[in-house]
């Protein structure tokens, strides 16, 4: 009966909004390449990015274990941006895969790449093939800046993030390998990206539950803070870990769960690094499923749906009320963003 008031509820609700309303958390989602599992891009679109380009009979690309930069294990993934062997290029064809991002406390966008021919007889060649992070279509960071001898691997490249897109408007953030000159390639190359991320939220990982004090660690200082409120009834969202109303020992056992795990970025070789997501129903970024969420599906009600929003949540190419079910579903949910000052 519940579920059917919340529906009720919300129904009313997307008649009211008018406006979408637009959040504008700083973060990539799934800029690890974790929550796709080995995929073919052409056939399956990766987890949050939600658009990919790639023109048929000259590129492929796949997400897989062959090359990573989390701490190398078997279960770790990365994306692969390919050209196809014996295909003719004319200059400027280009692969892209993208995501709707909003860069509004952006400093650097900072990513891993490895750049390699198949075969070391064809390595790669930066007068060929580039790879390319772009901006709303715009070329901000290309791989011949590495040098005239690019091939190899790069950490922790870092690509300052311009004012103009410093705002509270979303945009188009894309991978891409892109052809230089108009010849046919005998063989493959490749471009792998993994470890996408911000300089924002714990390096773009988001905080974890337990840690109160946002210093990307739950340690004495979380525990020290859960402690001076220790059986408050009234306590404030974040300490509530056990979501019962009161602070006690149901909040110690959860918060214990987390002792000494961590969510930065520099600390990926740990064990106890995660990287924490938000809700796919979380459209609008703010931490907790509501009418936020509601007004943006409103706003694109029986669109087709596109890399220029998240509301399509059931990825059947439409934003209806299979859409609106989700967000239903999850109706209130929170997240580490909701006790974000």
């Amino acid at each position: 009966m519940r579920k059917v008031r919340v529906i009720a509820v919300l129904t009313m609700g997307l008649v009211i909004f008018v406006n979408p309303v637009y959040g504008g958390a700083s973060l990539i989602r799934n800029g690890s390449f974790e929550s796709d599992g080995a995929i073919n891009i052409t056939e399956e679109v990766p987890e949050s990015w939600c658009d990919v380009n790639a023109p048929a009979d000259k590129f492929d690309g796949w997400i897989d274990t062959d090359w990573s930069t989390h701490g190398y294990a078997e279960d770790h993934h990365s994306l692969t941006l390919s050209t196809e062997a014996f295909a003719t290029f004319e200059k400027g064809d280009m692969v892209t895969v993208s995501q709707q991002v909003y860069l509004t406390d952006v400093n650097q966008i900072i990513f891993d790449l490895e750049l390699t021919g198949t075969y070391s007889s064809f390595p790669w060649d930066p007068e060929k093939l580039s790879g390319l992070l772009l901006i709303d279509g715009t070329v901000v960071w290309d791989s011949n800046d590495l040098g005239p001898d690019s091939e190899g691997e790069y950490f922790d490249i870092a690509v300052d993030v311009n004012e103009i897109y410093r705002d509270s408007n979303s945009h188009t953030l894309s991978l891409a390998m892109r052809a230089n000159i108009s010849e046919m390639h005998l063989t493959s190359y490749l471009a792998r990206w993994d470890f996408v991320k911000f300089n924002a939220y714990c390096g773009g990982f988001g905080y974890l539950p337990e840690d109160f004090n946002y210093d990307c660690f739950v340690d004495f200082r979380d525990f020290a803070m859960l402690g001076d409120i220790w059986m408050s009834d009234n306590p404030a969202w974040k300490y509530d870990l056990s979501e019962d109303g009161v602070i006690d020992g149901n909040d110690l056992m959860v918060f214990t769960l987390g002792w000494l795990d961590c969510s930065y970025w520099e600390n990926w070789d740990a064990n106890n690094c995660y990287e924490v997501t938000l809700p796919a129903v979380d459209v609008d970024e703010s931490g907790e499923v509501d009418y936020g969420d509601i007004s943006i599906l409103q706003g694109y009600w029986l669109a087709e749906g596109d890399c220029t929003t998240r509301v399509d949540i059931s990825k059947d190419g439409f934003i209806d009320f299979k859409d609106f079910a989700y967000i239903a579903e999850e109706w209130g949910t929170r997240s580490w963003l909701y006790g974000l000052d």
